[in-house]
């Protein structure tokens, strides 16, 4: 019998949904939705006004008209801990995941209190006799006080968890989904947010080296730019976006700032002086310049202390990977990258313009859908 759920991607900017029919473990899209999340909610995976959230998600719902009450949420940032964890006693899987608490306590620099545990197998050791005795796990551990305060607000809104995911890892089933499968090649997924950069490389559909790291992604340098230039968030932002192309691009575009009496101005790209235009440039050039030393040196630590010579694909998601520069520098240190087109080269009826034009946002959200698929 079928079912419907919806995935659920909470990042620091925007809500991003995916209702879907599930019968015989295959999800069928049925709707995909994304809306504004306000400032101050959400910040690097922690909730930080859960009231604002429990409204904002009500008002995806009730905006987006999904039937579905049964939740799938992706977990990132700060929020989320992953480590590889090699020679776990073996024991049957359901068994296996009940004991994480007991038998971490000693192998990892968590206080396990203050997590809950999945575990993903990424290979298991047999003895001499043929019995299996251990086996190499990729833990996911996620923080107890975002599950429980994420939790409330489904709850609030009349929804329950039905399962949570981690966010590395529905980059690599959404590859899995969006491209063909190369066998024995190593390919780095990269999602840029507003608040948090995540890669994970992977080797046949399975995880090898993963880095989370908060406090980088696009919403810094909107920070940066609102800051040196003393405007508010929405003309920050709009500089940003508009930053380095011809005007003639973006004349068009505008942003809605509230004014103290209630009412709201528009900016438009035009009102921008040519100094901040230059400021906003460097900043984002430093924000990238950062971006790049940082994916640096995680790679030059994976292959200095793994026994794989060579990177075969990268693979862009995420609003921060529109960062103006950031996907010339990466393909010139490291090789042309691919920007997620997970919903193909064609709009259709399901997938709407404005939803296919920015469809690398959307990699988390329908990874997370098939969450209880294997890759």
């Amino acid at each position: 019998m079928a079912e419907k759920i919806v995935s659920l991607d909470i990042g620091s900017s925007n809500l991003r949904a995916i209702e879907a029919e599930v019968r015989n473990n295959e999800p069928k899209i049925i709707k995909i939705f994304s809306t504004p999340l306000p400032p101050q909610i959400v910040d690097g995976g922690k909730i930080i006004d859960e009231k604002g959230l429990t409204e904002e998600i009500g008002k995806l719902w009730k905006a987006a008209k999904f039937k579905a009450n049964k939740v799938i949420v992706s977990v990132g940032g700060s929020s989320l801990q992953l480590r590889i964890v090699p020679n776990m006693p073996w024991s049957p899987e359901k068994d296996f995941k009940q004991m994480l608490p007991f038998t971490l306590r000693d192998r990892i620099p968590l206080e396990v209190e203050e997590y809950y545990f999945d575990s993903h197998t990424l290979s298991e050791q047999r003895s001499p006799e043929d019995l299996l005795v251990y086996k190499k796990i990729l833990l996911t551990a996620s923080n107890k006080t975002f599950v429980d305060a994420l939790a409330r607000v489904l709850e609030a809104n009349k929804l329950s968890m039905l399962a949570l995911d981690a966010l590395p890892l529905t980059l690599i089933r959404a590859h899995h989904l969006a491209y063909d499968y190369r066998p024995n090649t190593v390919v780095a997924s990269m999602d840029v947010g507003a608040e948090t950069f995540t890669i994970i490389l992977h080797k046949n559909h399975q995880p090898i080296h993963q880095h989370i790291a908060t406090g980088l992604g696009g919403g810094r340098a909107t920070e940066r730019i609102a800051k040196e230039l003393k405007i508010t968030t929405p003309e920050a932002e709009l500089l940003k976006t508009t930053s380095g192309y011809p005007l003639e691009e973006v004349k068009d575009l505008t942003a809605i700032v509230p004014m103290p009496n209630g009412m709201v101005r528009t900016i438009k790209v035009k009102d921008f002086t040519q100094e901040q235009q230059e400021v906003a440039k460097r900043i984002i050039a430093e924000e990238v310049s950062i971006l790049i030393s940082h994916i640096n040196e995680i790679l030059d630590d994976f292959f200095a202390n793994s026994n794989e010579t060579t990177l075969h694909e990268v693979v862009l998601s995420g609003g921060g990977i529109m960062l103006n520069g950031f996907i010339p520098r990466l393909a010139a240190e490291f090789m042309p990258p691919k920007v997620a087109k997970p919903f193909g080269d064609e709009a259709s009826r399901k997938v709407a313009q404005e939803i296919f034009d920015n469809q690398h946002q959307f990699m988390v959200v329908l990874g997370t859908l098939v969450s209880r698929n294997e890759y």
